[in-house]
């Protein structure tokens, strides 16, 4: 088992954790997950109260 990481009011890119498996999105804007680690690639909104598969493909997101 592995604790969840809670990102309290996230600004700019933040790396997802490598063994992540979906982003919850309980914030109240749409935020962006990215399959690179720097939020370069086209990204995939996810609105709030919504969450997204993160996959081995996605390493950061931003909002």
């Amino acid at each position: 088992m592995t604790p969840l990481k809670v990102y309290s009011d996230p600004q700019g890119c933040q790396q997802l954790p490598a063994v992540s498996h979906v982003l919850v999105n309980e914030t109240s804007r749409t935020v962006r997950l990215y399959a690179d680690p720097f939020c370069l690639t086209p990204g995939l909104p996810v609105s709030p109260g919504y969450g997204a598969h993160t996959g081995q493909f996605s390493g950061s997101f931003s909002s």
